[in-house]
Parts: structure tokens; sequence; C-alpha cells
């Protein structure tokens, strides 16, 4: 059995703490995956912020099995998808797309292909713009599930609100490709195309969860008194200082972190 595993930048993901992503939004949407309404509480936007408050570390930028697995075929993808298409794509990796008038917190999205290729930005890891004309979503998914994606209806696909969240940043989008890729398969690759007016109600729901969002964020510092943000060790800090102190005790009985 093949061992997947891949690690991502570091700075990527802290430049993702700094956006509303797909990832934050479908946490936060007013509907359900069958399209139900539902409740958004002051509890969903809580966890959502937590997140963005962790100090990650190199740790958090490894990853096995499926999600390795999915990153590492991303340039496959292409190259297939480009050996097929009219529309070149290339691959883009660790790099958070905004608006060009980004505010902290705003909407922001890491795609795995663009219509332009990512520039080199000597270790950057987000960049603002608005010139792309399109965009590839890459789905390495197990066998069962590249099936079932390749044969749902667009408007069905959960992935969809990915492409929604692009468009919501980059308003230049004319059409986005969900590419589904087994390469394990017969059929190893499933495409589906939108435009914007096959998303437009799923752009408009996004722009209203980050609206609604950014209020949360202005509020979030006068719902609680007592905070301290500064002083003590971190985690990472304190990991270390354990890690030391068994070190230099090796027969006592500790902790250990492994």
């Amino acid at each position: 059995m093949t061992k997947w595993k891949h690690k991502v930048d570091l700075g990527w993901l802290i430049s993702r703490q700094l956006c509303l992503t797909a990832t934050d939004i479908k946490d936060l949407l007013p509907v359900t995956k069958t399209g139900r309404k539902r409740t958004v509480s002051d509890e969903d936007y809580m966890k959502v912020y937590a997140r963005k408050q962790v100090d990650l570390t190199e740790d958090d930028c490894v990853s096995y099995g499926a999600a390795a697995r999915g990153h590492i075929l991303e340039p496959y993808a292409i190259n297939m998808w480009n050996e097929r298409m009219p529309d070149k794509l290339y691959h883009w990796d660790d790099m958070v797309v905004t608006r060009l008038q980004f505010k902290k917190f705003g909407l922001g999205f890491s795609p795995d292909a663009m219509s332009c290729q990512m520039p080199n930005l000597n270790g950057t890891t987000m960049i603002a713009m608005d010139n792309v004309k399109y965009i590839g979503e890459i789905k390495s998914y197990s066998p069962e599930k590249h099936f079932v994606c390749g044969h749902t209806k667009p408007k069905d696909l959960d992935e969809r609100w990915q492409l929604a969240v692009a468009m919501a940043v980059c308003e230049s989008i004319e059409k986005a490709y969900l590419i589904f890729y087994n390469p394990s398969m017969s059929i190893s690759m499933y495409i589906v195309e939108y435009t914007r007016k096959d998303l437009e109600d799923e752009i408009a729901m996004v722009l209203d969860v980050e609206q609604n969002w950014l209020t949360f964020i202005d509020e979030i510092g006068t719902k609680h008194v007592n905070q301290f943000t500064a002083g003590g060790l971190r985690e990472s800090q304190i990991v270390d200082a354990i890690i030391k102190e068994e070190e230099l005790n090796p027969e006592d009985e500790k902790t250990v972190i492994k």
C-alpha cells in the first residue's frame, strides 16, 4: 500500500488564517447540504474564529493518506487536462488569492489551477488579483466517491461552494472547472463546468456570509471582558521545556511527549 505524505508551506497556512476560506464558509452557510434552512449561531462564528487564533507550527504542515495524495496528484491532473482541453491551466500551490482591496478576515481562496501562471513572490504566500478568466479545482477522491461525484448533477455537488468563493473574490473569473481525478480508475477524470450565472445564487450567499462574518469580527472584542493576549509560555515552548526536563532527568517518571 502506498504511504502518501505531503508537507505544505507554513506561511500559506498562516495566510489562510487571515482569510475567510471555503472551509470556513461551509460552517457559516444558512443552509444545509440538502438545501434546508439552518440557523447560524454565535457559537458557529466563535468556532471559525477560534481556528484563526491557533499558533501554527511545522507539525501542522504535514498531511498523510488521502489528504496528502490529493495534493501530490494535482500537477498530474493538470497535465492530463492540458493534453485534452483547450483552456490551458497552470498549477498553483501554497498561495492564497484575495481581493485587490483586501480586509483582514475577508474572503480568500487557495487555487489548484488558474488561467495564468503563479508568480514567484519570493516566499510570499498571499496575493491580491482580479485578472483571472478561469480556474480549476482538483479533487482526487477514493474510487467510490470519484465515481459518485462524476455522476452527480452539478447543482448538487458540494464542491461547487469552493468555486463560488473564488468567483466572489475575483469578479474576472468567467468559468470554473471541477476536475475529479483518480488515475487508478478506467475513467480517471470527470469534468464539471460552471459559469458565473450557474453559481450566482451561491456567490450571493457567500458574500452575505462574508458580511455577517466581518460584522461579527468587529464586535468580537466587546463580547468578553477578561482576556489575556500576552505573557506566559506558548504551548510549543511548554513542550520544549518538558522535553528538555525529561532529557535532564531521564530516570524520573514524567509525562512523555511523542
